[in-house]
């Protein structure tokens, strides 16, 4: 039994090499997204407040904004379409009060210790936020059934 766990070592090597590549790719994808999403976003509130008032505009914006985030998500970066989204819809939304309470406590963590610009307290809370959304939406929003076998 051990000399057959031996000679399955370089198949179960090669396996957690697919999938760690597998894992650096979705990463990449979901921080192109949320470029994306958030050069979205900007575009329409520069649009919107030509018609709106400013949180009006900065309101439906970021609605559309999420709304674009989620699909993005599901469609490209998780392949979780096949999944029904009315389970998805909530546990994203749990995910984004997660990632906004992090961003906050980040922020409040760097401007009470490390700074009193609040430009700079945000962008530390960045990586924080945007890895917590990642392993949340991974694990959480868009995993698949352990029957799949998907990684």
């Amino acid at each position: 039994m051990l000399r057959d766990r031996k000679l399955d070592f370089p198949a179960r090597l090669a396996q957690a090499g697919r999938r760690m590549r597998l894992g650096v790719a979705r990463l990449f994808r979901f921080c192109v997204v949320g470029g994306v999403v958030a050069g979205f976003d900007f575009s329409l509130v520069w649009l919107f407040v030509r018609v709106l008032p400013p949180l009006g505009a900065v309101a439906l914006a970021y609605l559309l904004a999420v709304a674009l985030h989620f699909c993005l998500n599901r469609w490209w970066v998780f392949a979780a379409a096949d999944a029904p989204a009315s389970r998805q819809l909530p546990r994203y939304a749990l995910t984004v009060a997660a990632c906004w309470l992090c961003t906050v406590g980040v922020t409040v963590l760097a401007l009470a210790t490390f700074t009193a610009n609040v430009f700079v307290a945000k962008i530390l809370a960045l990586p924080c936020a945007t890895l917590l959304g990642f392993f949340l939406m991974r694990g959480f929003v868009f995993r698949r059934p352990p029957s799949s076998g998907a990684a």
